[in-house]
């Protein structure tokens, strides 16, 4: 099982090449459904359109995408 440390230490190494792919908005450790510490890819797309495809894992962590939509800055003064 994968801890919480493990899968910082993994995201580390790898947050510059997961940024960059097309379709990718951000990425934090998370828990996937079983409760075992995970990499969270949040993307502006499905998943299947992220460019070039997510891994299932990374260095033995698991990798779950989620459609979180696009990041846009809020003006000052909103919410």
């Amino acid at each position: 099982m994968t801890t919480v440390d493990q899968a910082q230490d993994v995201l580390a190494r790898h947050r510059a090449g997961l940024l960059s792919r097309t379709g990718v908005v951000g990425v934090w450790v998370g828990l996937g459904p079983d409760g075992e510490a995970c990499i969270r890819v949040g993307t502006d797309r499905p998943a299947g359109s992220v460019d070039p495809p997510l891994p299932d894992e990374i260095e033995g962590v698991p990798v779950l995408p989620e459609n979180v939509g696009p990041i846009v800055a809020a003006r000052k003064g909103r919410p």
